[in-house]
Parts: structure tokens; C-alpha cells; sequence
């Protein structure tokens, strides 16, 4: 059945009492290890992440801006915000086992349990008969089709929102600048916007990477571009530009970004998020909150770290973290030049993204992306 988001019980929020106790439920060890090792759980939790696919979709305006712009949307972001966190609850279960539309929850939830790496590993998979992560997907999926049809939700979010950045939808309105501001909010970014991305990188060592970046560029509207072709382009000039450099800072992250393949410790993790908060210059404690994504600022870890960034640490930033707004990334490459020509005295300099430096499990042979036919 399809869900009224314009319903009472999406706007008087009397669901959130409802996932808050589920949240902690399957919280405690108890319950992680049942959710692990009996497969009904997972089935039937993913029949409830089915409800919510694809609610309050969106939809273009080419020609004429929309009439009435209607606020369901906070609705059902809250509800997101809500059903998020428990998968990524959900998802955290399986830690204990041995071996266009803003809103798709099954992948979410695919995306929490493609990060238990070590489950993930040959020696692992070799307990099942199997000897690598293909393997797991390809006996589930059953084709190469089916697959690219799984990545193409998370695929289809990014695309709109390297569209909405580019202009392409202000026919809209703001309520889909507002869903856009939410999706990539510290408050959800980490339980919908990194998992979209994180997606993209499990197609990328489960099918040919060539597929996949081909599929990518299909869906940017800018496989005719990269071919050669200049007529009957989907955007004109200041719209290709911008689309350009919204599908190469997505290659980029899905090509660099190490924390969910390499299962990054929640340690690394909050100190990463600061060193790269701290790069646009010292702040307030209060002000710092704000940069970093919630889980993050709730671990007694984060209450040790410094408020300003050691001059040594700079190295550690990565112009092109994905966490940063266009803006943000301006802000933190004009501090690193700054910098390094103080530093070597050159006048002109290329910033670089860091290198991808998972060595083991799945990952690691994500770098082979690089030299797909498609790339090249």
C-alpha cells in the first residue's frame, strides 16, 4: 500500500516514540545477537524498510514553476531520520555474527551490512563455499542486471542532487533545496548520503568497474559528452560545467574514501571529522557540533578532542572530503595553497585527494577502478 505522507500520523510524530524503543531494542547485545544469527529478523525488518521506498518522490518542473509548494517533505525527513538510525542499529548486528526520491531504507540497510569487512573477507567467505564479495551478491542477485538495478536508486539521488546544485530544478521551489539541505545535513548525511555514495563503491568491486562508471556517467546525462558528442547535450554551457564537476567530485569519493571499506574505528573516525571541521580555521565548541555528523558527537571520545588544529595536521586533510559543502571546499583549498606556497615558495599548485590505502578484505582491489577502459 502506498503511504499518505500528508496523514496524521507522519505530521503529529507519533511514529517517533515507535522507532526510539525499537532503536533500543535492538541495541542491546541480546537482541544484536539474535538479529545476527536468525535470518526472519533481517527479512521481515526489510519488509519494513519496503514501506518507506521511494515515498514523497520528486519530480522535475522543465517548464513552469510548481503552484503550491507543500511541507510533507519535513514529515517524512523526520521519519527518515527516525527509521535511519535503526538500521544503522540493525546493520551493527551483524558485527556479532561469526562466519530520485530521497528515501530508499532497503538500500540504506544493504549498506549497513556490507560494512561488517570482516565478515567480508576470503577467509570468511571461504567458510560458505564462497571466495569473494561477487560471489555473495551475484548467488542473491543472480545477473550483472540485476545488480545495476539495485545501484540505480542511490544512483538517481546523486544525479538530482548535482542537478539541484547545477539550477536545474528551481522551478521547484525551495521545499526540494530543503530536502537537499536535510539529505546532506550532519544530522542524516551519515545515514543517507554516505550510504548512497558507500553503495556505489561496493558496485565497483562486485561488477566491472567499466560498467559501473559507464552507468554513472549515463545517469549524470554526460555519457554522450564524454564520448565526443557536442549536439543535443542534455545542458547548455553553465549547466554542463557544473554537472561536469558534480560527477568528478563523486568519482573522486567513491574512488578515495576509505571509512566504510576499511571499517574505520569510531576513533579515527571523530578525529578525522574534526581535522577536517578545524581545517576552515578555529572555532567554538558549540560551533564545532554543528560540522560533525550526530553519532559522532555522542561518543565520549569526541569531549577529548582539541578545539584548533595542530599546524602537522593539515596533512591529514583531504581537499576533497566528501563531508564538505561546495563551499566548505573552497573555503579549505584556499587555506591549503595559502599554506603550502608559504611552505615551497611556488606560486602555482595542484591539490590532490588522498590515496586509498584499504590494503585488505573486499576493498582493496577497489583501486582497480583507475584502470577500466572507461576511465581511461
Amino acid at each position: 500500500a502506498k503511504l499518505d505522507v500528508e496523514s496524521f500520523p507522519f505530521k503529529s510524530k507519533r511514529f517517533m516514540p515507535v522507532f526510539s524503543d525499537l532503536r533500543y531494542l535492538c541495541h542491546t547485545q541480546s537482541v544484536q545477537g539474535l538479529i545476527a544469527c536468525n535470518r526472519e529478523y533481517i527479512t521481515q525488518f526489510a519488509k519494513t524498510c519496503q514501506l518507506f521506498m521511494c515515498v514523497n518522490p520528486n519530480k522535475r518542473a522543465a517548464t513552469n514553476h510548481v503552484e503550491y509548494e507543500t511541507d510533507a517533505w519535513i514529515s517524512v525527513f523526520n521519519v527518515t531520520l527516525s527509521l535511519s538510525r535503526v538500521i544503522k542499529t540493525y546493520g551493527e548486528a551483524y558485527s556479532n555474527a561469526t562466519s530520485a526520491d530521497f528515501h530508499h531504507s532497503l538500500h540504506w540497510l544493504l549498506a549497513e551490512l556490507f560494512k561488517n569487512t570482516d565478515l567480508l573477507s576470503v577467509e570468511s567467505l571461504g567458510q560458505i563455499g564462497m571466495s569473494n564479495i561477487r560471489d555473495v551478491l551475484i548467488q542473491q542477485a543472480n545477473d550483472k542486471a540485476m545488480i545495476l538495478t539495485i545501484i540505480d536508486f542511490p544512483l538517481r539521488i546523486l544525479a538530482m542532487i548535482a542537478q539541484i546544485r547545477t539550477g536545474l530544478w528551481v522551478r521547484n521551489g525551495f521545499a526540494i533545496r530543503g530536502q537537499l539541505l536535510h539529505y546532506r545535513d550532519y544530522m542524516l548525511r551519515e545515514l543517507c548520503y554516505d550510504q548512497d555514495l558507500f553503495i556505489l563503491q561496493v558496485a565497483l568491486v562486485v561488477v566491472d568497474p567499466g560498467t559501473i562508471i559507464v552507468t554513472i556517467l549515463d545517469r549524470f546525462g554526460l555519457l554522450g559528452y564524454f564520448g565526443g558528442e557536442v549536439l543535443e547535450l542534455p545542458y547548455d554551457g553553465a549547466q554542463l560545467s557544473s554537472m561536469v564537476e558534480e560527477l568528478l567530485y563523486v568519482l573522486i569519493t567513491i574512488l578515495t574514501e576509505t571509512a566504510n571499506p576499511s571499517k574505520m574505528a569510531i576513533n579515527d573516525a571523530i578525529r578525522r571529522e574534526i581535522i577536517h571541521a578545524l581545517a576552515m580555521g578555529p572555532c567554538s565548541y558549540t560551533d564545532l557540533v554543528k560540522r560533525v555528523a550526530e553519532q559522532l558527537v555522542e561518543d565520549v571520545s569526541f569531549e577529548r578532542m582539541l578545539l584548533e588544529l595542530r599546524d602537522e595536521m593539515y596533512e591529514e586533510v583531504n581537499p576533497f572530503f566528501y563531508h564538505y559543502t561546495r563551499n566548505e571546499r573552497e573555503e579549505v583549498e584556499n587555506v591549503l595553497r595559502n599554506r603550502l606556497k608559504k611552505k615551497t615558495g611556488l606560486a602555482e599548485l595542484v591539490l590532490v585527494p588522498k590515496p586509498f590505502v584499504v590494503t585488505s578484505g573486499p576493498f582493496a582491489g577497489l583501486p582497480a577502478a583507475f584502470e577500466s577502459k572507461a576511465l581511461l
